[in-house]
């Protein structure tokens, strides 16, 4: 709940800044990332890695709306009788940039995250998703990116009746290329 609290608070604060420099309205933004998930603590489960995509439409400056899917593999250690659990989020999102300097970015949105789980436990879960990350552009249009995501579910699908919400964190990194639409 305190990392939630974060993630609004951030997104309000650059919501209230005035910055130059951000993406036109009408760009798309499609990018490739690798990532690292750790599953809430209540599924008993190793950390794992995966990849992912994501695809946004800036609808104005500064303002993306997002899909971002991933698959996480887990290697199959487990404490618990889930054992090894794979991991496919994925989240819509409306992210804020704040740009800093000229190639540098931060960014921080909110949205709706559908959870997949196989392997061990098959099921699928709602969460509300948040991040947080760093854009670095590094040639005209191509930029690399680090974010920090979070997905909590209300409802965990978790089948253990003692746990009753979940967060499933995860790190990205990758780069991606912004398509700039010209208007006749």
């Amino acid at each position: 709940m305190r990392l939630m609290r974060s993630v609004i608070i951030a997104a309000l604060v650059a919501l209230g800044t005035q910055a130059a420099g951000a993406q036109a309205q009408w760009t798309w933004d499609a990018g490739v990332f690798a990532r690292w998930n750790q599953l809430d603590n209540s599924y008993q489960t190793n950390s794992g890695f995966g990849g992912g995509a994501r695809l946004g439409l800036f609808v104005i400056p500064r303002l993306e709306v997002e899909i971002d899917a991933s698959y996480t593999w887990n290697a199959g250690k487990s404490a618990s009788a889930l054992g090894g659990l794979n991991y496919a989020p994925i989240a819509v999102r409306v992210d804020y940039f704040l740009p800093i300097k000229d190639r540098f970015a931060v960014m921080a949105g909110l949205g709706y995250a559908q959870e997949k789980f196989s392997g061990g436990l098959n099921a699928d879960d709602w969460a509300w998703s948040g991040v947080l990350g760093v854009r670095a552009t590094f040639k005209q249009n191509w930029y690399a990116l680090f974010n920090y995501t979070t997905n909590y579910a209300p409802t965990a699908a978790n089948p253990s009746s003692a746990v009753t919400s979940t967060w499933n964190n995860g790190l990205e990194l990758g780069v991606g290329y912004l398509f700039q639409i010209k208007k006749k």
